[in-house]
């Protein structure tokens, strides 16, 4: 079977190039598995969102893609204001310029869901089926199929099975980055203005998008280093706690885990190589993971006993006592030492960041640890002995 193009993927921009290609008579096939159809579109808003410029609004409405955009889910852009790290500013805006706008925030569902109709309906051969490499100008595909054709078109994502097969070369240089990207309901009208800062711990934007039921909204993307972007990630979303462990124990002992991870790659971030000679940053972090070591084991040991026959309900209360006394005392050295190696490792913005994530990270319920430690004293007095 011989098609003089081949596109693998249907992507944007797979489907944007085989749809171009179509519009000019080209004979083009698209190689890809055929997408899910997607819901009704409606609250809330996709998360990733694409901001549009004029030279792809063109390019889209020469495919006759724009025009079966929903208008009420397209935001223009009026404005940009754009803070540098020294409190510079620069203003953009479409007025000024004497243009409608300066660009539009589109969701990337609607524009894939547009594309994937107009393929469709534009009667381009579609082959259900996925790319799994290339031989000698053949591609063989994932059910065992071998396409052929004149130009074979590689957008079947970033780690491209086919241009791995092809021995195309590829040079990429990983920025350490992450990016966090959310909509956000806001108490005043954006007014079609997009702001943007640049910052010593990465780049924040607020992009303006249509209006929710609930009011204006915008969509935020904060590029962070990955290690302050993780520690975000656990303080906002946050596992609950094992069904077999006590309540409450759980996500502190979570917390304290993910303190460890960010100071470990932070610490990695700033110091490389040379991490060996913060003899007092490393101490700081080797106490934090031998009490968030300490704690977990606490938590176990107390669940364990608790579904142990014939351990009683006192038996099990104390070994709770026990095991809920030294989680808080853990949990409390270690926001101490963290806190004290943070300003060794970080500063300026990462350094607030990071000390705002702790409060969240460590956050426990207020434990009486005057009584407990009588609890557990009395029951030692009590047995005269060792109490577990």
């Amino acid at each position: 079977m011989s098609k003089e193009i081949l596109v693998c993927g249907a992507g944007i921009v797979g489907l944007a190039t085989a749809l171009a290609l179509a519009r000019r008579k080209q004979p083009v096939e698209i190689l890809a598995p055929l997408p899910a159809p997607l819901a009704p579109a409606g609250d809330p808003y996709h998360p990733r969102v694409y901001a549009i410029s004029p030279a792809s609004q063109r390019f889209l409405a020469e495919l006759g893609i724009w025009d079966a955009l929903p208008a009420e889910r397209i935001m223009a852009v009026q404005a940009m204001e754009i803070h540098g790290d020294a409190d510079g500013c620069v203003t953009l805006d479409a007025w000024q310029a004497a243009v409608p706008q300066l660009a539009w925030i589109v969701e990337s569902s609607e524009i894939e869901r547009v594309l994937t109709q107009a393929a469709r309906l534009s009667g381009i051969s579609w082959i259900q089926d996925r790319c799994v490499g290339y031989q000698s100008g053949a591609v063989p595909t994932e059910q065992g199929g071998q396409l052929r054709a004149d130009l074979v078109i590689g957008a079947d994502g970033a780690k491209s099975p086919l241009r791995l097969a092809a021995g195309l070369r590829q040079q990429s240089a990983p920025y350490d980055d992450i990016a966090l990207v959310t909509h956000l309901d806001v108490e005043i009208p954006h007014q079609g203005t997009a702001l943007q800062w640049f910052r010593e711990d990465g780049v924040l934007a607020l992009l303006p998008l249509p209006d929710s039921a609930r009011g204006p909204q915008v969509s935020l993307v904060w590029s962070l280093r990955s290690a302050a972007a993780k520690a975000i990630q656990a303080s906002l979303v946050r596992a609950g706690p094992p069904a077999s462990a006590p309540a409450g124990s759980g996500p502190v002992i979570k917390g304290m885990k993910d303190v460890s991870i960010a100071l470990v790659g932070l610490a990695l971030q700033t110091f490389g190589a040379k991490l060996e000679q913060e003899q007092e940053v490393m101490m700081l972090i080797a106490d934090i993971i031998i009490d968030t070591f300490s704690a977990e084991s606490a938590m176990l040991r107390a669940a364990s006993v608790s579904g142990r026959p014939g351990a009683g309900q006192s038996g099990n209360a104390l070994h709770q006592t026990a095991a809920d006394l030294v989680i808080h005392n853990a949990a409390v050295r270690v926001e101490m030492n963290a806190r004290a190696a943070l300003p060794a490792i970080v500063s300026g913005d990462t350094l607030k960041i990071m000390q705002s994530a702790l409060k969240r990270l460590l956050k426990m319920p207020t434990m009486n640890t005057v009584a407990a430690r009588r609890t557990l004293s009395d029951a030692a007095a009590e047995k005269k002995a060792y109490p577990f």
